[in-house]
């Protein structure tokens, strides 16, 4: 919650809107203290914090669910199954977290794994050397609640939003960085292409020469907040509160 407040919660409430951040399964102190996983099924942890919100307060004239990184996945499923979110937005997107994961692993790895040398995977995996990929590993290991790397992989199979797609119903805004290292950025095109019910669709594609061009817009948050509020004061005329995940 603390990095969502500071990438886009202060400056929502500096333009006039509420703000709701949580933390789900998988993420922040659930899984400190409460040791819950992540699950794909995102409209539930999502409906249980829009149920308990509109249990103490008014209803909102308009409810805007943001994601950021796997949350450009979990955004859009939440917002495929509960009819009350009006606008989602991807910030980035994360339409198939199964070819998002694969990205940089060696085809022989998968290789050796259909072959049951299983141990082998798990020793040349130990050797580390790319400190970027032990945390992603062991990360994975942690959030997921699974023993190995390939497990990990075999997560993110269920965080796909071509099934749910063609329910989302809502105005969607996605973002992608052309030099993004996470997600490629063909993944734009699939998920704006598979939105075929949404009320609208805009689809930004930052490039390296904007400063945008990494994963999430590290490098030029003005630059990807400035789309943002232009596409809420585009598509809400009333203030919009909304809850954000990550």
């Amino acid at each position: 919650m603390e990095e969502l407040y500071l990438s886009i919660g202060a400056a929502a409430l500096r333009h006039g809107y509420a703000v709701l951040t949580y933390e789900g399964p998988g993420q922040g102190s659930v899984i400190r203290e409460q040791g819950l996983t992540f699950e794909p099924d995102w409209e539930k942890p999502n409906g249980v914090v829009l149920d308990a919100f509109l249990a103490n307060h008014a209803h909102p004239a308009r409810i805007v669910l943001l994601g950021e990184s796997l949350g450009g996945y979990l955004a859009p499923r939440a917002a495929a199954f509960d009819p009350r979110i009006d606008g989602v937005i991807a910030f980035d997107v994360f339409y198939d977290g199964y070819a998002v994961a694969t990205r940089n692993v060696p085809q022989f790895a998968f290789w050796l794994r259909q072959h049951g040398y299983n141990g082998l995977l798990r020793f040349l995996a130990g050797l580390g050397g790319d400190s970027g990929a032990t945390w992603a590993q062991e990360n994975g290991k942690w959030v997921f609640g699974v023993s190995d790397p390939f497990a990990v992989l075999d997560a993110f199979k269920a965080y796909r939003l071509a099934p749910v797609a063609p329910r989302i119903k809502a105005d969607v805004l996605m973002f992608a960085g052309a030099d993004d290292h996470f997600v490629p950025s063909d993944q734009l095109d699939q998920f704006r292409n598979s939105l075929v019910n949404a009320r609208s669709v805009t689809a930004i594609r930052f490039d390296r020469l904007s400063g945008g061009s990494q994963h999430c817009q590290i490098g030029a948050p003005s630059l990807w907040q400035a789309a943002l509020f232009d596409w809420l004061n585009a598509k809400f005329t009333a203030v919009a509160t909304g809850p954000t995940a990550r």
